[in-house]
């Protein structure tokens, strides 16, 4: 193979250097204070105000002035710039991670008052009576040919209270997870994956449409299932609140 004449191997190594040498002199011109007027910054009404800087950032050690050059400077000249490759300069210039934050008693107040209400739990509603399907259908055991919730079988008991159980058998288990549901719009919580908790809860729509809830909670998991009883069949749609695509299938009352 020829070798390449020492002039082009020259340019070259340059260009290399150059890339490296503009990206750093970027970061200078927008991180480190430099002589020279500030920059216009006349602008926008999404902009800091005056009362935002003189008020929490400021106090937290943040120079909203820099901050608001620097993103001036960004968005007018479109310059994109990989927050990994800046942030060891960047926050240093913001804030001082080391230092204590103010003492705001009023705040940590707030915060205790805003917990200990959601931890309590919504107050139970009243229970309808349940529809004939509900007493029909009660203890009866529905299976399922392989589908995208893996459940080979599935039982609902009713017996008139606030609650109702949950029996289901997914495929290629021999065991059967009970779980009891809460009728009053209040979930029923339980262990769930990974110990954290999860809830179910729910309603009749209609005279033949059971509407159950699963919130894992902690898991961040929520699905809502359909279950409409007609005759031997029961028609199941599934679909969780983060995926747009839901799920739907039959199954059949199984012959004692």
């Amino acid at each position: 193979m020829a070798t390449k004449p020492r002039a082009q191997r020259t340019a070259r190594t340059i260009r290399l250097w150059l890339v490296p040498l503009a990206a750093v002199a970027l970061l200078v011109f927008l991180l480190v204070p430099r002589r020279r007027g500030p920059l216009p910054t006349a602008a926008l009404a999404d902009w800091p105000t005056e009362g935002w800087q003189s008020a929490c950032p400021e106090n937290q050690g943040i120079d909203s002035v820099k901050l608001a050059e620097g993103l001036l400077v960004m968005r007018t000249q479109q310059i994109d710039i990989h927050f990994p490759d800046i942030e060891p300069l960047l926050l240093p210039a913001l804030v001082d991670m080391e230092a204590p934050l103010p003492p705001n008693p009023a705040g940590v107040s707030r915060l205790r008052a805003a917990v200990a209400a959601v931890a309590q739990p919504p107050a139970p509603q009243p229970v309808a009576p349940l529809p004939d399907t509900a007493i029909a259908i009660s203890g009866q055991t529905f299976v399922f040919e392989p589908n995208p919730a893996e459940v080979e079988a599935l039982t609902l008991e009713f017996d008139g209270s606030d609650e109702a159980i949950l029996h289901v058998k997914p495929f290629g288990s021999q065991q059967v997870l009970g779980s009891t549901i809460g009728l009053d719009g209040v979930y029923r919580l339980s262990a769930g994956d990974h110990d954290l908790p999860q809830g179910y809860r729910g309603h009749w729509a209609d005279g033949r449409t059971f509407v159950l809830e699963h919130d894992e909670v902690a898991n961040n998991d929520h699905a809502t299932y359909r279950l409409r009883f007609e005759g031997e069949r029961v028609l199941l749609s599934g679909q969780e609140t983060a995926h747009e695509v839901g799920m739907g299938f039959e199954g059949r009352r199984q012959n004692r």
